[in-house]
């Protein structure tokens, strides 16, 4: 239909031929939310809104979790049940883009709020509502009133009681980040003028790495912490603004070596020398800002000029394979020669540069230039591949003309067609899912990973720029807001699209004066623009490749993935392979694949000791005193001690134990998220489920630990089901006191039923005396117990409900 549609101009038969349209066949959907009652009370009767993302709902119209429930009443929604679910029975339905509402009004029933909205016409012919009423929408708000009023006293659908599908519909329908209400509709947009194509170059090199600056200091705050507890700080949306990163916004150890990588960059281009001498000169100076001097040729005297500002001499968080590689290797390591078996993050989210220094044709001395650089700190060669492959795709974005006629899924496929196999599945995966509006962001980024490791991290930042490809802010914002290594993935998404949109869309989306460092960032970013030669910006000969950057062949593992070969490791790898030999794990496969698998992520000599030998006492006949005749350090063996189970101490009680040790605290983590994929397994049994939720509350102890100034006080949060939103919070003081507990319903956040110490004794004992409050209180949900049985235990007990507070 035209879009300049006016209904004053049609017929009434006209008219009433668009209103059958509507009308007949109308069925009830559900999208269940958490809304600030200032939200909820915008949906005023009458109002018509536009939503400009796919608005997905539920065709299963039962009880509900949440606090507010919009009701769509639709005959044109979307069944995608039976395409996109993979067994989640959600009965997923979905309204396209830019679909428009209109509220028909709102019923509240015991404290449930039904926020009802009619579905208007996928044409131009939705705006027929904003002038005229039908006697249908009475009738039909009406019966869709009665109808969540029954509901509402029913139990809800466990599978839409989930955090996979809660956070799904967790933002309100028609509303921004910012809980403004969209435009109706788009405003046409003048033609753009032909840019100069070395005006477009010049602000892709700043969007670049400021906009790589802006995702590591929104991310940074974040970093450690789980969802809920990001949520719980800023807001159901996570962190949104560099305003509430801090004042200013604080970069972390990504940016501080992006700058030094750039630094010594632009001497190689500037003064000549050899790239890989000048790139170990400036990490070796950054480990200097990190107070550790030793290294440096000339501490009075340094080569990078990054060095001399003092905003540089902060310790922000730097990385474990970073700070060992510098500290204990005279040379760095390369391809040939590793120097550890790492593959963190460390290598990509310092990549960038390299894509900004090469040449239009030189899309492989930028691949080299990024791997060689990996490769002096990290040996894995997927470290390498992801460096390489952020450089190549930051080359790909910055070189192309102006009037770019692709998408930048276009551009990554077709980068993914060459380079390592992994990391191409990764990216094609990573790509797949972005496109698929049935997963939500967090659902993908889960699924992709959290980021510690170079793959992943590159994945997830690819997912999120994809995705939002047209929306600086909504990417970097998905990006950082989750549990994952955020500044690094909020890094990578930011220099992506930073290159992609350009230096504006960062300025429009972020409030740069707040921005730590931005002057530097900038004054590096023109450096590099100004050193590189770049082909129809300069009357200039072609500037030649660094001395150091060979032609390369394509990239291949010089060596097989593996572990960290020590005569200790292989000590410890003997042990093990001869302990566990006739062993299988639950899945039927060697036992001894488990802790390999534990091993390779570990960073240390004796982590991966500890890796190894985790199980060979608790699990074979091999003793305490059998390890240390065989040369197992001390260290080693008072971490296996810790990790030694004794049958007679309740588990989490053990796990507990665990946290002041950091050897056993990584190698436990490492084990738990292992043990908990039950991808492993064939066939997935209750008791599998229950082991794995047994897990999750262990994984939450050994997390680092939630501190709230103002309060005083230590929160950790443990689910207590995989099924439904119940959480146990324990409070406790510096001396691991527990203060208080609090049983949290719907969310982690919102409603909660407080205990005294003493309270959560007695709580314990009515429900199982052999087990820790936690176990009993997630054996008595197993048992299916519903949100208003919780509340009846509770009143029993003497246990009052407290409407939501923040802890912080």
């Amino acid at each position: 239909m035209d879009k300049n549609f006016n209904p004053n101009h049609m017929t009434k038969e006209e008219l009433e031929a668009i209103a059958d349209s509507v009308y007949p066949g109308i069925a009830l959907f559900a999208r269940d939310v958490n809304l600030p009652p200032v939200l909820a009370q915008r949906y005023t009767k009458g109002l018509v809104i536009r939503e400009k993302a796919f608005t997905d709902a539920t065709s299963r119209f039962m009880g509900m979790v949440t606090t507010h429930r919009f009701v769509i009443l639709s005959n044109h929604m979307t069944d995608l049940s039976q395409f996109m679910e993979q067994n989640t029975r959600w009965g997923l339905c979905v309204a396209n883009r830019d679909s428009h509402f209109k509220v028909l009004g709102q019923s509240t029933y015991r404290g449930k709020t039904g926020i009802f909205l009619l579905h208007l016409p996928d044409d131009a012919s939705w705006k027929l509502w904003l002038t005229a009423e039908f006697s249908m929408d009475r009738q039909l708000y009406d019966m869709a009133v009665q109808r969540f009023t029954a509901k509402c006293s029913q139990l809800p659908v466990p599978e839409l009681s989930t955090d996979a599908w809660l956070d799904r519909c967790a933002f309100p329908v028609g509303m921004s980040d910012e809980g403004e209400f969209w435009q109706l509709e788009d405003m046409e947009q003048p033609a753009v003028p032909h840019a100069d194509p070395r005006t477009v170059m010049h602000s892709r090199y700043l969007g670049c790495l400021l906009g790589g600056a802006v995702g590591d200091a929104l991310g940074y705050p974040v970093e450690f912490l789980q969802e809920n507890a990001i949520c719980g700080k800023y807001g159901p949306k996570g962190i949104q603004t560099l305003a509430q990163a801090g004042h200013p916004a604080r970069i972390s150890d990504d940016t501080q070596m992006t700058l030094f990588a750039a630094n010594a960059l632009v001497n190689t281009k500037q003064n000549g020398g050899d790239l890989r001498e000048n790139l170990w000169t400036a990490y070796r100076e950054w480990l200097g800002t990190q107070g550790d001097t030793a290294r440096m040729n000339d501490p009075e005297h340094p080569q990078m000029w990054v060095y001399r500002d003092p905003r540089m001499h902060a310790r922000r968080a730097p990385g474990n394979s970073c700070l060992s590689a510098i500290r204990t290797s005279s040379y760095g390591g390369t391809m040939d020669s590793p120097v550890n078996n790492s593959k963190g993050c460390g290598t990509v989210m310092r990549a960038a540069p390299f894509g900004l220094a090469g040449q239009p044709d030189a899309h492989s001395g930028v691949e080299v230039m990024a791997a060689m650089d990996a490769a002096l700190t990290h040996g894995h060669p997927l470290a390498w591949a992801c460096s390489s492959m952020l450089a190549r795709l930051i080359s790909w974005i910055v070189q192309e003309f102006p009037d770019r006629t692709y998408r930048l899924e276009d551009a990554i496929s077709q980068l993914a067609k060459a380079g390592d196999q992994t990391v191409c599945k990764l990216l094609d995966r990573a790509v797949r899912f972005a496109l698929d509006p049935s997963i939500s962001d967090l659902g993908g980024i889960h699924a992709l990973g959290e980021g510690w490791v170079a793959e992943e991290a590159l994945a997830i930042a690819v997912f999120c720029a994809v995705r939002y490809q047209d929306d600086f802010a909504s990417a970097i914002r998905a990006a950082v807001n989750h549990k994952g290594d955020s500044d690094s993935t909020g890094a990578i998404c930011g220099n992506i699209l930073g290159a992609w949109l350009g230096k504006g869309a960062v300025e429009a989306a972020f409030d740069l004066r707040n921005l730590e460092l931005r002057d530097m960032i900038e004054k590096v970013a023109e450096q590099l623009f100004e050193t590189v030669e770049v082909s129809g910006t300069s009357a200039g000969e072609k500037a030649q490749e660094p001395p150091a950057v060979p032609k390369a062949e394509p990239l291949k593992p010089l060596r097989p993935v593996g572990l960290m070969y020590t005569p200790l490791t292989k000590a410890a790898l003997q042990i093990c392979c001869s302990a566990h030999r006739n062993q299988v794990d639950k899945s039927g496969l060697p036992y001894i694949i488990h802790p390999l698998h534990l091993a390779e992520q570990m960073e240390t000599e004796e982590e991966v000791c500890t890796a190894l030998l985790h199980d060979v006492v608790e699990d074979t006949a091999c003793t305490f005193q059998d390890l240390a005749q065989a040369g197992i350090p001390d260290t080693v063996l008072q971490a296996l001690l810790l990790l030694t189970r004794d049958p007679h101490i309740h588990y989490l009680d053990y796990v507990v134990r665990l946290r002041k040790n950091p050897i056993a605290r990584r190698v436990k983590l490492a084990d738990l998220a292992h043990n908990s994929d039950l991808a492993r397994l064939e066939n997935v049994t209750a008791r599998d489920r229950k082991r794995v939720l047994k897990y999750r509350m262990a994984q939450a102890i050994l997390e680092d630990d939630q501190y709230n100034e103002q309060l005083g006080h230590f929160r950790k949060i443990l689910p207590l089901s995989l099924e439904q939103p119940l959480f146990l919070s324990v409070f406790y003081d510096r001396q691991g006191m527990v203060k208080k507990y609090s049983i949290d319903i719907e969310t982690a956040e919102d409603s909660h039923y407080e205990l005294n110490p003493q309270q959560g004794e007695k709580l314990r004992l009515s429900l199982d005396p052999s087990k820790t409050l936690p176990e009993a209180l997630a054996k008595w949900a197993e048992e299916g117990c519903s949100f208003f049985q919780v509340e009846a235990m509770l009143h029993q007990c003497g246990i009052v409900f407290h409407p939501y507070h923040s802890y912080g």
